[in-house]
């Protein structure tokens, strides 16, 4: 039995404003999660069955699960704030955005009274969650647009529950044989709501129809609600439309395609939603071509358990890639269903889902933190007691396969060595480094596997990493955004990982305390001065180091150590960041140089900024 959340005795009510799979998901899914602790005091309701005055009295803990406004509702929540009872809001969709009106071009499907009752509905949602306990949310992203409103948010991702497993080994088997031994390919589009689907649909419409049109064997299926442009006319019947299905029965429709579609149109109330189209195709060995977005980039690696397409492009190419090689296809499938036997059931979810619920009803959140007990690092490198457990906690979610941390030291980044090779790299030999960094000549230092800077990486291939860790690098570099530029070229396209941390510049033991912040145009002037300008550049940094950080008081003095400190070629901080200038710094590098990094997560403490970030194209 899971470990975590041991309140055996605890009744609790979850109660649903929406039919169908939400509320499987986020409902029943949930009261299965609850059951493997032994707790089976737990009852699902809809709000129409709601007795609030019997209900409030029953149930210790209420879980809300998208509600609407009602007069049940609204007398429940009444009564169970007068008993003091524990009241959690919980959605996978994104609930409290106005402009969802825009992204799902609702004027055009509803009335303006109707549109009037949407408005409200936002705006009573909002006000809800932050009247409740806590919220409870199906991804990280969704977590960020609603963290606002609530500062108790936490993640419980979609998982497939016990019903799910146990109908698709019934229908697996022979479902992956008679795909085998047929020639047609059917690639599967499966809809939902009217309208809610047909512009993520509009994504892939062109490379789609290429694709259908070139191969005789193909065909596509579509299920559900779908506006197609009149243009799909012309392929005949190699178009088949189905009805809209039950969810009980949507499985054996699933099972009998080659190919999921998952495309998404880029809005935040799309990037809300959950990769539940991934988890029910790969129960059955079905390949999942999806968009490059939230939530599939993250579930998905790229090539190995799903394809993941940026643009029209991608998606033609990667179409054809899947359609031509069965080979592959087959592989695809078979270790997407690994991934979410392993990953993404309920008895897999269990453990987070205790650790929530105890956190919940404690009253306190995993964030939450004693000032008394953080510690001050000192002036002398990282303070390993004050910076292991974010540093652990985002190395072992992130840092895995083969890659290379720079400027190391005596401080590398903690791995898990079972599931991640590091090699790593510094601009000297570590008999060099000894000698440059006395004050650290009682530590232990790693040796250095290359000898390469930060901004010259050229004895590393294109995409070939699978990480990168640079810890209080950037700002030794005196061209920061030449060397983001080669950690964008050598980790892997679509699924590289770069782990960087910068200085917190207003700690009491930051070198930096009291210098002025580099600006943006100073880093942007740094990267496009020319060669004959960049010994002068470099010594204006260590004048600037000198005078503000080394505290001379003459000119002479300060002119003095300036140069021998230019001569030895010393590490300084050339640079000051704050999370400002190095997010205006990413955007520059967005716009003007093509260069994208996606801030995948960031932690920030009184010591430092880690950002984990990864490369787009």
């Amino acid at each position: 039995m899971p470990g975590g959340f041991n309140r055996l005795s605890l009744r609790i009510l979850i109660v649903s404003g929406i039919e169908g799979a939400p509320f499987i998901y986020r409902c029943l899914n949930l009261k299965e999660l609850i059951s493997y602790f032994g707790n089976h005091r737990v009852t699902c309701k809809y709000v129409r069955e709601l007795v609030p005055s019997i209900d409030a009295k029953e149930y210790e803990i209420i879980i809300l699960n998208r509600p609407f406004k009602s007069p049940k509702i609204m007398e429940l929540i009444n009564l169970c704030k007068e008993k003091d009872s524990t009241l959690v809001y919980s959605t996978d969709d994104l609930v409290t955005d106005h402009d969802v009106e825009n992204y799902l071009r609702l004027d055009k499907y509803m009335s303006i009274s109707e549109l009037a009752q949407f408005h409200e509905g936002v705006d009573w949602n909002r006000d809800l969650i932050k009247s409740m306990d806590a919220v409870i949310v199906s991804t990280d992203y969704l977590k960020s647009q609603l963290i606002g409103f609530n500062k108790k948010v936490y993640v419980l991702e979609n998982a497939l529950n016990e019903k799910q497993l146990k109908k698709a080994e019934g229908l697996r088997p022979e479902a992956i044989e008679k795909r085998s031994n047929r020639d047609e390919i059917i690639l599967g589009y499966f809809s939902g709501w009217p309208h809610d689907h047909d512009y993520d649909f509009n994504v892939i419409a062109d490379p789609l129809f290429k694709i259908i049109d070139k191969y005789e064997y193909i065909k596509l299926r579509i299920v559900g609600y779908l506006e197609v442009d009149e243009s799909f006319n012309a392929l005949g019947n190699k178009i088949e439309r189905m009805d809209f299905v039950p969810f009980e029965v949507f499985p054996k429709y699933i099972s009998e395609v080659d190919i999921n579609l998952a495309p998404l149109e880029p809005n935040p109330h799309k990037l809300s939603k959950s990769a539940v189209k991934f988890l029910e195709a790969a129960l059955f060995n079905v390949p999942t071509i999806a968009s490059y977005l939230e939530p599939y980039k993250g579930v998905i690696t790229h090539l190995e358990d799903g394809v993941l397409c940026s643009d029209s492009e991608e998606w033609l190419r990667n179409l054809q890639l899947l359609v031509e090689d069965t080979s592959l296809r087959h592989k695809i499938g078979e270790r997407a269903y690994s991934k979410v036997m392993s990953e993404h059931t309920t008895i897999v979810r269990s453990t987070k889902l205790g650790e929530i619920m105890n956190d919940i009803i404690n009253g306190k959140t995993s964030e939450s933190i004693d000032p008394e007990k953080i510690k001050i690092p000192s002036k002398k490198g990282h303070n390993k007691d004050t910076l292991l457990d974010p540093r652990q906690n985002l190395s072992n979610k992130y840092i895995k396969g083969n890659g290379i941390e720079i400027g190391a030291l005596h401080n590398p980044l903690p791995v898990d060595n079972k599931r991640a090779k590091v090699r790593y790299v510094d601009c000297r030999p570590i008999e060099t480094l000894r000698e440059h960094y006395l004050e650290l000549k009682q530590n232990s230092f790693v040796s250095s596997d290359i000898i390469a800077s930060a901004e010259d990486l050229s004895v590393i291939s294109d995409s070939s990493l699978d990480f990168l860790i640079a810890n209080h690098l950037l700002e030794h570099c005196a061209n920061p955004i030449k060397a983001l530029k080669e950690f964008h070229r050598v980790v892997k396209k679509y699924n590289g990982i770069v782990y960087l941390s910068l200085p917190n510049t207003q700690s009491e033991g930051s070198f930096d305390k009291g210098r002025e912040i580099t600006t943006i145009e100073h880093l942007i002037n740094d990267y496009f001065a020319k060669d004959s300008e960049r010994h002068l550049l470099d010594f204006i940094h260590f004048w600037e180091w000198v005078i503000y950080a080394g505290k001379r008081c003459t000119f002479e003095a300060a002119l003095m150590n300036a140069k021998k400190l230019y001569d030895m070629e010393f590490s300084i901080h050339y640079h000051v960041f704050v999370e400002e200038n190095f997010l205006a710094l990413l955007g520059f590098m967005r716009e003007n140089l093509n260069i994208r990094f996606e801030i995948v997560e960031k932690h920030t403490d009184e010591y430092e900024f880690i950002f984990i970030l990864k490369p787009i194209y």
